[in-house]
């Protein structure tokens, strides 16, 4: 279901893409997405360069914009790079969302959904402060079989802004990831799976018990 078009300013889009089993090393600018409007998109499954972070090549996503994506399972240093985030959720093992501090490289997050703490003095709030941090819960369904629709009554369901699906183009506007028609008038969920036919009911989950001392 994944559409890749320009958009209006003559930059390319991506809609409804997974991108997955991806690797940036700091030096080589092997970006995954630069100067790119992201809509409905997954990222995971993904490292980048231990070294360096701070750096802009060093980075997954770097000068764009991201309406409605999801992040699960990636080990970076630096996953967005002078880019904006509307209703996107960085999930479990997302780390290091921007850089805050004197590299140039300010991320600025709107209506998003955050797994680290660490994350909120790297990034910026941007059109409102409404993001919420510390979130380290699992968001999805089932990660291991590439399930993104996020679980009932987790942090970011029913929590996005419908005012931000506007920076979709509206050719792909009105399908989520899962092709389920998101509704304009809300609620919409934060993340890929934005629409509320795309919640999914939760599941058993394993949970590692560590005796007291």
């Amino acid at each position: 279901a994944a559409d890749v078009g320009v958009g209006s300013d003559g930059s390319l889009s991506a809609v409804r893409c997974l991108f997955s089993n991806c690797t940036t090393t700091y030096g080589n600018d092997g970006y995954v997405a630069w100067n790119v409007g992201l809509y409905y998109c997954v990222f995971t499954r993904m490292t980048s360069s231990p070294s360096k972070s701070t750096s802009e090549s060093a980075a997954m996503v770097v000068g764009s914009t991201l309406v409605n994506c999801s992040f699960a399972n990636i080990w970076a240093h630096r996953v967005l790079y002078k880019s904006k985030a509307y209703n996107t959720v960085f999930g479990h093992r997302t780390m290091h969302i921007g850089d805050k501090a004197g590299t140039g490289g300010t991320v600025l997050l709107s209506s998003c959904c955050c797994s680290s703490v660490s994350d909120e003095a790297a990034a910026q709030a941007g059109d409102d402060s409404d993001t919420l941090f510390g979130q380290n819960d699992y968001q999805f369904k089932d990660m291991l079989t590439d399930d993104y629709r996020l679980v009932a009554g987790k942090p970011a369901v029913g929590r996005g802004k419908a005012a931000y699906l506007a920076l979709i183009p509206e050719a792909w506007r009105s399908k989520d990831f899962y092709m389920q028609t998101v509704d304009a008038a809300g609620p919409v969920n934060i993340g890929a799976a934005a629409s509320a036919q795309s919640v999914a009911t939760p599941s058993a989950q394993f949970v590692l018990l560590v005796p007291a001392d």
